[in-house]
């Protein structure tokens, strides 16, 4: 006999993609960073791109809690209060 020591994943719930705003002009972009290696220096390329080519776009950098599986309501709460879109750098 062979037991399967993963056990059986729980099913998956789909969830469909946001929908995109029609221009990013006046919109908060937050560059999350879950501390993959060197995802800050990444995301800091990123938001130097949009500070110099997008000046009407707003960047701001956050550092998530946990890897990118685990949970961080408060920053989604700030994301969402702020009516922002968000770049994560999760690697791989």
């Amino acid at each position: 006999m062979v037991l399967n020591p993963t056990g059986n994943p729980p099913p998956l719930e789909l969830k469909s993609m946001t929908e995109r705003p029609e221009s990013l002009d006046g919109k908060t972009i937050f560059f999350v960073d879950q501390t993959f290696n060197n995802a800050d220096v990444l995301l800091e390329e990123m938001m130097k791109w949009f500070n110099m080519h997008m000046p009407e776009v707003q960047t701001e950098y956050r550092r998530k809690i946990g890897g990118y599986t685990t949970d961080d309501p408060a920053l989604w709460r700030e994301i969402r209060a702020a009516d922002g879109l968000m770049i994560m750098a999760i690697g791989h």
